[in-house]
C-alpha cells in the first residue's frame, strides 16, 4: 500500500496569512493591524466563495481530516522505511 495521494485537493488550495496586531504605532499608541485578508480575498477569490465551489472546500476538509489520522502516519512511515 502506497502513501495516499490526496488527489481531491489538486484543484483547490489553502492560503495562510497573518491576522491580528502587526505593531503599535509609537506616536499614537494605537494598534496597527495586518490587512492581508481583504487583499488576498479580492485578488484570489473574486466571486469564488460559496456556490459551486463548496465541493472544493469539502474536499480540503476531508483531506485534512485524513492527514490527521494515525493510519496515514503509519502508512507514510512504512513507505519511507521501504
Amino acid at each position: 500500500m502506497k502513501c495516499l495521494h490526496l488527489g481531491v485537493v489538486d484543484r483547490a488550495g489553502m492560503i495562510f496569512y497573518r491576522r491580528g496586531v502587526k505593531e503599535v504605532n509609537k506616536k499614537t499608541g494605537s494598534e496597527v493591524m495586518y490587512d492581508y485578508e481583504s487583499k488576498i480575498n479580492g485578488a484570489v477569490f473574486p466571486g469564488l466563495q460559496g456556490g459551486p465551489h463548496e465541493n472544493q472546500i469539502a474536499a480540503i476538509a476531508v483531506a485534512l481530516k485524513q492527514v490527521c489520522s494515525k493510519l496515514i502516519k503509519m502508512v507514510c512511515e512504512l513507505e519511507l522505511s521501504n
